[in-house]
């Protein structure tokens, strides 16, 4: 179901927001740090300080999640069913490895994690490239409100948002 493209997003990327159903019917959007193609069928992250959206899941296991590069303004929109792995189990203990490759230390905040079976994938664009416009005509506008300058060793941005 992942592409090659899809793939590379989500790796560079990480972040994704995770939308779920409330028990109460709801939407509710949260976004996920520690996100890992386990392959072109699974994803998952780990939980480490969000046991609201780990409840919405249980009673509604569908999600959709959006990873987008804020660069080039294209992403993906993945819908799956979840499953919860609690922290000793075999499952858990399976996968956990790749999240102790990725962030050292961090992984013993991990306190369940939450595959993706992932039913659908589809691109997404934002506006400037849904309408044509080349990327010469927006790209200078966006790297404006991205873009970071060194001075006395520290960090300013060049314009608010």
């Amino acid at each position: 179901m992942l592409n090659a493209f899809a793939i590379d997003c989500i790796e560079r990327v990480r972040l994704g927001f995770m939308a779920s159903v409330t028990p109460s019917g709801r939407p509710s959007v949260s976004p996920k740090g520690t996100f890992v193609v386990l392959d072109e069928h699974r994803l998952a992250f780990g939980e480490i300080r969000s046991p609201g959206p780990i409840s919405d899941i249980g009673p509604s296991p569908e999600v959709d999640v959006n990873f987008v590069d804020s660069f080039t303004r294209k992403g993906w929109l993945i819908r799956g069913t979840t499953s919860v792995l609690c922290r000793g189990s075999a499952a858990f203990d399976a996968i956990y490895p790749q999240w102790q490759f990725l962030w050292g230390d961090l992984v013993e905040r991990i306190n369940v994690i939450v595959t993706i079976n992932i039913t659908e994938v589809k691109p997404l664009s934002s506006p400037p490239m849904l309408m044509g416009r080349p990327r010469r005509r927006w790209w200078p506008s966006t790297k404006k409100i991205f873009c970071i300058c060194i001075h006395d060793g520290s960090y300013l941005p060049t314009s608010s948002f």
